[in-house]
């Protein structure tokens, strides 16, 4: 069946990526700047060729690691998606993000246990996917920031493989998943899980929501465990899907183990795992329109004029090795 709000007559998926500076000074949704969020997928859909869906990064309204999310993130559908859904309506395309969502309560009052999740918005404007993160990182947060009742353990909560499933967004029967972040780690025994999921139902492609940074160090990006299209990469040899990720850019300015800084590198890889085109530059906001089919994906890539990318504080060698190994 094709889900409500398909787009007709459409035999290759065009996806946008757009690559931004993550959140810094998010506190409540409240501060969240639609007028960014619009611009980016406004600039998206004037691209030739016009995208049939666009991809933000992980966490993309309140930040990876930011601890106001446990009060403050919305569940899912809620205040969130419903901005999405009316830019998804205004501007007739498929939205998708990742973004913190509202759990179950805790067993202290006003405080939520979160998931790490992504969702996907029809042109319609509702809701037509949703995934919550299942390869959860441990011990990322920064604890002497969390609230009282999550002092022993401060996480994000995990998803469940049962909820991984596609969706088709045209007429063609063209489907896509989504994955958060490390669960497009297949090398991971966590990872795996997800990947064979993933494998097994089979989707034209993949959209990964990254959060993948490295050090303060620039240098630190073409390490392969911070490099997102080497992960991309990675998954796409394992599952055999094409992929599409949305990396930030800049400083991460919450969590543990600052400074870092997120890599960007957002870009697509074919169903054998070739890299087909990175975001130009790698390092700098910008938008990026890929073509994929089952077959893989185009190599034309159309991008808009970056911004000038934040200049990159040092870290030393111990601290990448710490990052590399706690998260």
């Amino acid at each position: 069946m094709v889900a409500a709000g398909a787009l007709a007559n459409v035999c290759a998926l065009r996806v946008a990526t757009i690559q931004a500076y993550a959140p810094k000074t998010v506190r409540t949704v409240d501060d969240i700047d639609w007028d960014s969020v619009a611009t980016g997928v406004a600039k998206a859909v004037a691209m030739d060729p016009r995208p049939d869906i666009v991809l933000m990064g992980e966490a993309a309204f309140f930040g990876w690691l930011n601890p106001a999310v446990f009060t403050e993130a919305p569940p899912v559908p809620g205040l969130i998606t419903d901005r999405m859904g009316e830019i998804a309506a205004r501007y007739k395309v498929w939205l998708a993000a990742g973004l913190a969502e509202r759990g179950p309560a805790s067993t202290q009052a006003g405080i939520y246990h979160v998931y790490d999740s992504a969702v996907l918005m029809e042109p319609s404007g509702h809701l037509a996917l949703q995934h919550r993160k299942f390869n959860v990182l441990k011990n990322a947060f920064d604890k002497a920031k969390c609230p009282e009742v999550f002092q022993a353990a401060c996480n994000y909560s995990q998803g469940t493989l049962a909820d991984i499933s596609k969706v088709s967004v045209n007429d063609a029967g063209e489907t896509v998943a989504l994955a958060v972040c490390a669960d497009a780690f297949c090398d991971d025994a966590t990872g795996k899980s997800v990947c064979d999921t993933l494998a097994a139902i089979a989707p034209t492609a993949v959209l990964i929501p990254w959060g993948v940074c490295g050090t303060g160090e620039e240098s630190s990006c073409s390490d392969d465990w911070a490099n997102a299209m080497q992960k991309c990469e990675a998954f796409s040899r394992a599952t055999q899907l094409p992929a599409v990720g949305t990396n930030a850019v800049g400083s991460r300015p919450f969590g543990r183990f600052l400074p870092s800084l997120y890599c960007g590198q957002s870009g697509a890889t074919d169903a054998d795992g070739a890299l087909l085109g990175v975001a130009a530059p790698h390092d700098a906001p910008s938008v990026n329109v890929y073509t994929i089919s089952a077959r893989g994906a185009n190599s034309n890539r159309h991008t808009q004029a970056p911004s000038k990318p934040e200049s990159a504080p040092s870290q030393s060698t111990v601290a990448a090795a710490n990052m590399k190994a706690e998260l």
